[in-house]
């Protein structure tokens, strides 16, 4: 394995440095002098205009003011690149599916999946057809990476002097192309896409359970013997799912939620409107996003940026605001092709071939490639040859990304330069690949929620799971109009929120079954409605609240009464629950009973049926991916509890049938009983942080010898997955944060000066610099604020920022 072959090599490292130490010391600092960002002075590269100047606050953050957009969005790839080189050549090795180039064997399956998914092609299709004003603003970010590469190999172009992270893994980055820009806007819309994950496991939850596994789904479906898959080889042992888990590992893709809302300037002290964000992804550093102020003639915006993509995802300009969370669309179908023979199959009345095209992954320390073949069919991609073995099952994924005559950047790029609501709506129908929903706020007094995204309307029933067909209605050629997504423009509540909770579209457009549970959504319109005039501090506290509404009911419903007749620890859990405030803060007794309790309820409701017979390879990882559900375990299960007679309350493993109250006494107990494991006695030092951790994890800090050296914590953190202040674990592995807020964001539109922004890590993926210890500041900086529930200020005006921060580049014009 790679990372255990990077813990021997250095061991033997480490045995080294002990006797060069002093010598390494001399190299190390010259090494890291050359490498670490600079902030001041003047570098000379390839701009249109004569001058740009770089301002840089105190936590790193750029404030780039062009004469030019092409010189704005050169000086935007420039400066990201010397912040975030590494996670930038991350990105672009996985849009071209070469990965193996770098870490070998080690990401082979995930190279197949990224490269039968195939983001780099789908980046050379849209290139061909974006607009010519989109191509000139990548091609300028495109060129200012390009050219922060060139000047970091020096004059003589063989210095290298790359981030010491380079030097680790022995490679040196690439030149970016236009079409790796929207390779990546496309991989990045596969993370936030639910829907290829969630129709697999189901797939294989209806193959196990039959009609049975209908009370797993968050709403009541009703599915007919005959509609049943197949029980067919599990698809969670394939190479497809092995490749997406594989991927994961280096890229944390996955699909999660957020919290946003706006209020009115009649509920603010200020009179003006106020927006708040705070997007929730895998804990990961460097951070998923970039934040950056760019200032041009025509472009004025500061906000976060993902590296890789031009403009401003989440941010501000002269009037508006925005925030965004993940509309949860279904936007993928997985059909079983009906084979006539190994090559055609059927599609209505017809019979049509497969078209082939042959691709090969590249591996670091082996000439040989692996070759292998990508299949197309009208129902979409073929996944079967990295999805299962079974060629008479051979399963496509049509998938609303595969789109390739859509143009997302010139829709942020308009969005950016919106000056009325009308031109904001116009950048958003842009906006196809992924679907958000997008809160906003305008200088004028409006508040709004706009929902964007292409979304399929469907002319057949919607199954939650891979169907057998050969119907050409199941060819998606309608799509939900504009004008029919949701949206909603100065309610009579003068605020408006979404925390991933139902919206709907006009005419009864089908979305998505998937939204999380309503308790986030609730708690902050409780919040919101009880005050009279809300301030920025307001949404600090709201933004770091750990109020768990879930918690709130779970206990009120099932502990209104006598659970069984208990005694010492477990009675005086029942007192502690009854009594609680329902806040999931790090120092709460309270909080670690009820999830210990949550955990083992989730456990006896289920886990007796996933291993009613004998134990096997397949059982345990669907298990295991059923945990990984998070939010949607605890949304099913809420079902399961209101229903009171479900079939999944009974423990199959018995002769009796077990009623809610004897799993709740039995929950109660374990759960009791697993926190004395972890604890020790007494039952008052069971502090909910103490069990409950986060760590910000860089993909290096996997490697023993630099587990603490690039991570960032442990910490302990309240909260869970339905508190405001979201810190999700999943049921297959408590209680570890694998999902929280990745940025903060409240903007103030009485004066935008008073924008308050965090990240839970820092501006840089560089962990190395000249500076004490040769640690790199901007690396972890904002970590103690961001676990302290402090904000750092964002300036927006150009005198406060020239006359407050002292690091100035200038990027002259090079004549030569």
């Amino acid at each position: 394995m790679f990372f255990a072959r990077l813990n021997k090599i250095f061991l033997g490292i480490f045995v080294g440095v002990l006797a060069l130490y002093w010598m390494l010391y001399g190299i190390s600092y010259y090494l890291f002098s050359q490498v670490e960002t600079q902030k001041k002075g003047l570098i000379l590269t390839k701009i249109t205009s004569d001058s740009i100047n770089v301002i840089r606050d105190d936590f790193g953050v750029p404030n780039i003011y062009a004469k030019n957009d092409y010189d704005a969005f050169f000086a935007q790839g420039f400066v990201t690149a010397q912040d975030r080189l590494w996670q930038l050549e991350i990105y672009r090795l996985a849009v071209n599916g070469e990965l193996s180039t770098v870490f070998d064997k080690e990401t082979e399956k995930a190279d197949i999946f990224l490269k039968t998914i195939g983001f780099k092609k789908l980046g050379t299709e849209l290139e061909k057809n974006v607009s010519d004003s989109t191509k000139t603003i990548i091609k300028a970010y495109t060129d200012g990476i390009n050219a922060f590469i060139d000047f970091q190999k020096g004059s003589s172009g063989n210095d290298f002097l790359f981030p010491i992270e380079f030097t680790l893994v022995d490679f040196q980055p690439k030149k970016w192309e236009i079409s790796d820009v929207l390779g990546l806007v496309r991989m990045l819309g596969w993370e936030l896409s639910i829907a290829t994950q969630k129709e697999i496991i189901y797939g294989e939850l209806f193959k196990k359970f039959g009609k049975k596994a209908a009370e797993l789904y968050p709403k009541k479906i009703e599915i007919a013997d005959e509609e049943l898959p197949r029980p067919k080889n599990s698809l969670l042992g394939s190479d497809f799912w092995q490749g997406k888990e594989n991927l994961e590992k280096f890229l944390s893709l996955n699909s999660f939620g957020s919290n946003a809302w706006a209020v009115s300037g009649k509920k603010t002290k200020t009179g003006k409107p106020m927006l708040a964000n705070d997007p929730h992804l895998k804990n990961e550093v460097p951070s998923k996003w970039y934040e950056i102020g760019i200032f041009a003639p025509n472009f004025r915006v500061k906000g976060f940026s993902i590296p890789g993509v031009p403009c401003v995802l989440i941010g501000h300009n002269d009037v508006f605001g925005w925030g965004i969370t993940n509309l949860k669309t279904d936007d993928a179908d997985f059909t079983i092709l009906e084979m006539q023979n190994k090559k055609t199959y059927f599609f209505g009345s017809q019979t049509c071939e497969l078209e082939t095209e042959f691709s090969q992954v590249n591996f670091k320390t082996t000439k040989e490639p692996k070759l292998f073949e990508i299949h197309k069919s009208k129902f979409g991609t073929v996944v079967t040859d990295v999805l299962g073995k079974d060629k008479n099952e051979v399963l496509a994924l049509q998938w609303i990304g595969f789109d390739t005559k859509t143009d997302e950047i010139s829709g942020f790029y308009k969005i950016c330069k919106a000056n009325n609501l009308n031109e904001f709506r116009e950048g958003l129908q842009k906006i196809s690949v992924p679907s958000l929903n997008f809160t906003f706020a305008d200088t004028s007094g409006n508040i709004g929620l706009q929902s964007a995204g292409k979304i399929p309307v469907r002319n057949y029933k919607v199954l939650p799971f891979p169907v057998v067909s050969k119907d050409t209605t199941r060819i998606w050629t309608n799509f939900i109009p504009f004008e029919d997504l949701p949206f909603e423009l100065n309610p009579e509540t003068n605020f408006i929120a979404n925390s991933n909770n139902p919206v709907f579209a006009k005419n009864g457009f089908f979305i998505t079954d998937f939204w999380e549970p309503t308790s986030r959504f609730e708690r902050v319109s409780e919040f919101l409605s009880s005050k009279n005039l809300l301030t920025n501090f307001d949404f600090e506290v709201l933004q770091n609240d750990f109020y768990s509404k879930q918690a709130e009911k779970t206990i009120k419903f099932l502990f209104n009464g006598e659970v069984v007749s208990l005694e010492n620890d477990y009675k005086k859990s029942v007192s502690f629950l009854t009594n609680w405030d329902f806040y999931e803060a790090p120092e709460s007794i309270e909080a670690s009973l009820y999830n210990a309790f949550w955990f083992k309820l989730v456990e006896n409701l289920y886990k007796d049926e996933f291993f009613s017979g004998a134990k096997t390879k397949q059982d345990t990882m669907l298990w295991k991916e059923f945990g990984k559900f998070g939010s949607l375990v605890t949304l099913v299960t809420n079902r399961v509890l209101e229903e009171q007679n479900s079939v999944w309350i009974d423990d199959v493993n018995t002769q009796e049938t077990e009623t809610l109250r004897k799993i709740v006494s039995k929950s109660l107990k374990e759960s009791v009983d697993y926190l004395k494991q972890r604890f020790g006695e007494p039952l008052e030092s069971w502090e909910w942080g103490k069990i409950h951790t986060v760590t910000q994890e860089h993909l290096l800090g996997k490697i023993n010898f630099l587990e603490t050296t690039y991570n960032i914590g442990p910490f302990e953190a309240g909260g869970s997955t339905c508190t405001v202040n979201l810190h999700e674990y999943y049921f297959d592995k408590p209680f570890e944060t694998v999902v929280a807020p990745s940025l903060r964001q409240i903007l103030d539109f009485s004066d935008f000066n008073k924008t308050k922004t965090i990240l839970p890590s820092g501006q840089s993926s560089q962990r190395f610099s000249t500076e004490a210890g040769f640690s790199n500041s901007d690396y972890a900086n904002q970590n103690e604020f961001f676990r302290g529930k402090l904000y750092k200020p964002s300036l927006w005006d150009s005198t406060e920022i020239f006359d407050t921060f002292s690091d100035k580049l200038i990027l002259k014009k090079d004549e030569n």
